[in-house]
């Protein structure tokens, strides 16, 4: 029996290939023996080789995206004499649009698979192709006939790893930037009790995330919401989280009233604003009006119990650098839990990679096509917005400065301004460079505070201490944040709060908790008036329990 390998070189380990899974159910009646086979693009290529060759495969399947488009051609260059006779076969994305140019550029592919890959590969196996043309179109048939992709024995592989699926496929929307947006990408819809089934099937293995692939899942109120209360009936108090792609402004008061009966950590949504400039939204094909859609976004997020990502693209026809600062002051004024500041990819085979010349827009030619300019922002605009998306990422995204970045807000007219600030303070003294370790940033922060707003230090040192001491649960902070002997503040609270101790359980301001939680627990004690009396109600002491409650108190 013929073994065919198919093959995915993933961004991380957590983010599994779903093309695969599908690719294998579609074709698991025929003679073939499938296996499937996943990598990290941080994988060193001849390792890669060697683990493919050593499964003696036939056939070799490699599934292409912009997150590893590179790395596939590292392993094109070698596979042919690593695997000798075997026959390679591509598809996905990064092939579909321009295969003329990749079957010149490596003679080591057979064959591409452009469009449906499901129908394509199975005509391909069946000899249902003109092995003539190295380039097959494949068609799919509709998407509610394609079988569910995942076999008993892949959810002990896909253990710790967020479960992909898709409920539908294409999108209703036309933005130009995406690729969903094709006219053969029109929406397909799985049936109603397959999905409810399906996701029970993907539930039973208790995975941390099941990650819906749909474009735009709210399209249709009379398919999404029917999955949403199955979810909330079944799963409310699982544990598991439902990420969700949602397009803003679609949702009615049913919904809402929907949405605060579901539990914190539920649902999570990734909300596409991607600009707040009308005219920017009108030529990129995206039917929003901003202004209607602003108060539902602020009144889900506003519920505190699900987990938004908010996206923003900046380099978007029509948007400079007032419009986006607009933009960003907007969407990062919502406070959602995540805030994707996302720079334009110009992506093959969409409308916005055809116009490219009409709207100026300049882009790096490998992967992922990150915009470099266009005719509203020149390439210095668009690196200071970069550097603004890295800190956002570093300062904002991690919840780790959270008490520290609102002291820093209230000192710029705009969030745009203090994040613009912050990255040319960098630029000038630190090269540019990123880090990610808390203690450098903070560091970075003090430098900054001392620089350009001197008497402010010793107050910024305490809102540091404090988000140190919040997250880290660590009563030893870094050298430059501590006020005075960490290890008597600890001991001298340690005493107080025994006094009140009885039979191991201590009681204090609405709280109860054992000397144990107490000698895990992190003591905090500023070194400021002002955060005294801003922050903890005139206490001159905090103490953070293991589960994070926070107790105010004075010795």
């Amino acid at each position: 029996m013929k073994k065919i390998l198919l093959t995915g070189i993933n961004s991380r380990f957590s983010h599994p290939n779903l093309a695969l899974y599908c690719l294998r159910s579609y074709i698991s009646d025929l003679e073939f023996n499938v296996e499937i086979m996943e990598f990290t693009i941080s994988q060193d290529t001849e390792e890669i080789l060697v683990s493919l060759a050593r499964s003696k495969p036939r056939i070799i399947g490699l599934s292409v995206y912009i997150w590893n488009v590179e790395k596939i051609k590292e392993v094109l260059l070698h596979i042919k004499r690593k695997i000798e006779g075997s026959i390679v076969i591509l598809g996905g994305p990064e092939v579909s649009y321009d295969p003329h140019v990749w079957i010149e550029n490596y003679p080591s592919i057979d064959f591409i698979i452009t469009g449906g890959g499901e129908e394509g590969l199975r005509d391909l196996l069946l000899g249902r192709h003109d092995y003539g043309s190295k380039i097959l179109e494949g068609r799919n048939p509709h998407f509610s006939k394609l079988p569910f992709p995942y076999a008993e024995e892949d959810f002990r592989n896909l253990k710790n790893r967020n479960i992909y699926y898709e409920a539908s496929r294409g999108c209703p929307h036309k933005c130009a930037y995406c690729i969903s947006s094709r006219s053969d990408q029109q929406p397909e819809f799985r049936d109603l009790d397959a999905v409810r089934e399906e996701i029970d099937i993907i539930a039973s293995h208790n995975p941390r995330m099941v990650k819906f692939l749909d474009r735009t899942f709210n399209a249709k109120k009379s398919f999404y919401r029917p999955v949403w209360d199955h979810i909330l009936g079944r799963y409310g108090g699982s544990g598991i989280r439902f990420h969700f792609e949602i397009f803003p402004g679609l949702f009615d008061e049913d919904d809402f009233m929907f949405f605060s009966r579901c539990p914190r950590g539920l649902f999570q949504f990734e909300v596409g604003i991607q600009s707040t400039c009308g005219e920017t939204l009108s030529a990129i094909g995206r039917n929003m009006d901003w202004e209607a859609v602003k108060p539902g976004m602020q009144r889900l997020a506003g519920l505190g119990n699900i987990h938004i990502h908010a996206d923003l693209v900046a380099g978007l026809p029509y948007e400079d650098l007032g419009s986006m600062k607009r933009s960003f002051n907007e969407i990062y004024g919502l406070k959602c839990g995540h805030f994707q500041l996302g720079m334009l990819k110009v992506l093959k085979g969409t409308r916005l990679f055809d116009d490219a010349g009409r709207y100026g827009i300049t882009f790096s030619g490998t992967a992922p096509y990150v915009i470099r300019s266009n005719k509203w922002l020149n390439e210095g605009e668009v690196e200071i917005i970069f550097s603004i998306s890295r800190l956002i990422d570093t300062l904002y995204n991690t919840h780790n400065f959270e008490a520290t970045l609102e002291g820093l807000e209230g000192l710029y007219p705009s969030y745009f301004d203090l994040y613009a600030a912050l990255a040319d303070f960098i630029k000038n003294h630190y090269s540019g460079e990123r880090n990610k370790v808390w203690d450098a940033n903070a560091a970075r922060i003090l430098k900054f505070i001392s620089i350009h707003h001197p008497g402010e230090e010793e107050y910024f040192r305490d809102l540091l201490s404090w988000d140190w001491s919040i997250n880290s649960r660590h009563n030893y902070s870094p050298v430059f944040l501590r006020h005075e002997d960490n290890k008597r503040i600890k001991k001298s609270a340690i005493r107080f709060f025994m006094q009140h101790s009885r039979a191991g359980t201590i009681q204090w301001g609405g709280a109860e908790f054992s000397a144990v939680d107490l000698k895990r627990s992190v003591f905090f004690k500023p070194g400021t008036d002002r955060f005294i009396r801003e922050k903890m109600e005139g206490n001159t002491m905090a103490l953070v329990l293991p589960g994070k409650d926070i107790i105010h108190f004075t010795m």
